[in-house]
């Protein structure tokens, strides 16, 4: 990517980026490495973007560095056709009554992205044969390992006059890093769930940034103040639909919520085995004192014992309780909680070279902007500075090599393509000391253009107070 401006790439981009101080409502993901869980911080990390999307990131103050990836070609989106069709057929059947078709149809519309985004590394499970188990297990133990085996249980199965004749269940996936030709999965395109994920994320946050914002999950938002009239249809895509009007309620953590609505009823969302035992008062209770601890009895009617494969009845002991926010940080003010903050996240894990260039980045920008400034002093400590990381810049390069920076294993970095060692030595000759990645150019293309995002998406849910 060197010299090759965001604006004019198309594609998944491998960036380092540095949010905005102050930024409330963070804009851009991020996946942690000790807790895996997807947050959305303030700070400095890598990561795997849309283009798309690290361009909005750009126009809201983040400063990005491109460190590798894959360009597509932009092409027309194959989905426009299919889902207004399908659209249009839902909204006539709603009109009839006809509740069943309409719920069809919104499975066909939300299933055509989820089976595109489905995990291509399915686990395979067998019932299979002592024989049939020794030979997954040798293509699991060999050196290529083919596979990677989950589960493998023994089960002996007793039957009237006969012998115990033995089974195993065994669960496995094939790992498709050693595989010696790379092969496209044939049952996704995670390219394009991503990518109409990333466009989401874009329509969303003009009202998920708002102020008046109290809670958002997927596709809905509960706001204090009314959209305008041109933002809320029931019927027509990329708009809202407003699904309830509510007189108060407590938003305490993700999918874990409680509200009265203006008509009179009770709405509440909790996951997990709690959701029969909350109520809004509980809501209400854990919000004064989210120390607050139940404990209950819950029956699980369908409980499975994967040891025996039998499906019985068992009792647990639950407790109720507030999860502590473990997505953002908890904000008190003397003693009481107010509300919550981003997480600051900095990634250490990532090569000091990378923040050195993101930093000579910004202070490019920034004297750039201040050589039209009528004080030209303004500029002498911003170059001196950026002098100074260069020359760091340099000792950097020299110091670590950059053969060894330039070829991360297959385990560091699964995008590392398959090519003959005489060809990359060959590419890596090519190099500018600079750029730290070289990827050959590919003929695949991206089939979601920006102007078409409205068209995949369908937000059907506004909650408004």
């Amino acid at each position: 990517f060197d010299g090759m401006d965001l604006s004019d790439m198309y594609g998944f981009i491998e960036v380092l980026v540095r949010s905005p101080e102050g930024l409330n409502r963070p804009f851009l993901p991020y996946r942690s490495q000790s807790s895996n869980l997807l947050l959305f911080p303030t700070g400095e990390f890598k990561g795997v973007y849309f283009s798309e999307e690290l361009k909005f990131a750009k126009k809201l103050g983040y400063k990005i560095l491109p460190i590798r990836g894959y360009l597509f070609d932009r092409k027309p989106s194959p989905f426009r056709k299919f889902v207004n069709e399908v659209s249009d057929r839902r909204v006539k059947a709603k009109k009839v009554g006809d509740e069943g078709m309409s719920y069809c149809y919104k499975l066909i519309m939300n299933s055509l992205y989820g089976r595109f985004g489905i995990n291509p590394e399915c686990t395979n499970t067998e019932i299979c044969t002592p024989e049939r188990h020794a030979y997954l297990q040798s293509q699991a133990d060999n050196s290529m390992n083919v596979i990677k085996l989950v589960r493998s249980d023994r089960i002996e199965i007793k039957r009237s006059n006969k012998k115990k004749k033995v089974v195993y269940v065994v669960s496995y996936v094939r790992n498709r890093k050693n595989l010696e030709e790379w092969i496209p999965p044939t049952i996704s395109a995670v390219q394009l769930s991503a990518a109409i994920t990333a466009c989401s994320r874009i329509h969303m946050y003009p009202f998920i940034s708002r102020d008046d914002c109290y809670y958002t999950d997927t596709d809905s938002v509960i706001l204090g103040n009314p959209l305008p009239a041109d933002h809320v249809s029931s019927t027509e895509l990329g708009k809202w639909k407003l699904e309830h009007e509510i007189t108060e309620g407590y938003f305490l953590a993700p999918k874990t919520y409680s509200f009265l609505t203006k008509d009179g009823k009770e709405i509440t969302k909790q996951k997990g085995k709690a959701k029969n035992y909350v109520c809004y008062k509980w809501f209400a209770n854990q919000y004064r004192d989210p120390s607050l601890v139940t404990k209950i009895k819950h029956e699980a009617e369908f409980d499975r014992n994967w040891k025996k494969l039998n499906i019985i009845k068992k009792v647990y002991d639950l407790k109720l309780q507030l999860n502590p926010e473990s997505k953002r940080d908890v904000v008190y003010e003397q003693g009481k909680w107010i509300g919550t903050k981003p997480k600051h996240v900095f990634d250490y894990e990532v090569n000091d070279r990378y923040h050195l260039k993101l930093d000579v980045s910004v202070l490019e920008e920034d004297i750039e902007k201040l050589k039209n400034q009528k004080d030209p002093t303004l500029v002498i400590p911003l170059q001196k500075a950026l002098d100074n990381i260069k020359a760091k810049l340099d000792d950097e390069i020299k110091g670590k090599g950059i053969k060894q920076e330039l070829m991360p294993t297959e385990d560091e970095d699964p995008w590392l393509l398959r090519v003959s060692e005489e060809e990359m030595n060959e590419r890596l000759l090519l190099i500018d000391v600079y750029e730290p990645w070289w990827l050959p150019e590919q003929e695949s293309s991206c089939l979601i253009p920006t102007e078409s995002k409205a068209q995949l998406l369908e937000l059907p849910t506004i909650d408004q107070k």
